[in-house]
């Protein structure tokens, strides 16, 4: 499972002068938290069995980096599950993206996604995308002379 955000704010950043180049990147900053909160967030709301499926959610720039149920990088469980998967999201996007890609590459995350687990309700995922979205729908303009989008 791959859910991918884009950005073209270099484009409009190029138009705009100063301003719009601070726009964008202030732009490429939310993507990257945008895409560290959503996998943060998918995370959580994850039923745990083994942690795999949990500590198995990736942020990475540009390329999905599937990670599956039986790599390394999803054995733990838990909060530090959740720690693991915000750790390795900041490490790998770095401050700034116009991509990211947050993916889960265990083989039964779609079926838990649909419910096969009591743990969490159907379109957790899903869920966790509204977050993210609603997250961005609020981002506004809030110091334009030293500049950062909130």
């Amino acid at each position: 499972m791959a859910i991918g955000m884009r950005t073209n704010a270099g484009a409009a950043g190029k138009r705009l002068g100063a301003l719009g180049e601070l726009v964008a990147k202030n732009v490429r900053i939310a993507v990257v938290d945008t895409a560290i909160s959503l996998a943060e967030d998918a995370a959580e709301a994850t039923p745990i069995d083994t942690g795999a499926a949990e500590s198995a959610w990736n942020a990475t720039p540009r390329r999905p980096d599937y990670i599956s149920e039986h790599d390394k990088r999803a054995s733990t469980s838990g909060a530090s599950a959740v720690d693991a998967v915000v750790s390795r999201a900041e490490s790998q996007l770095g401050k700034q993206q116009s991509v990211a890609v947050v993916t889960n590459g265990v083989t039964y995350i779609e079926d838990l996604n649909h419910g096969s687990s009591n743990q969490a309700p159907a379109g957790f995922v899903q869920q966790a995308v509204q977050m993210a979205r609603a997250r961005l729908k609020k981002l506004r303009v809030t110091k334009v002379g030293g500049g950062n989008i909130r």
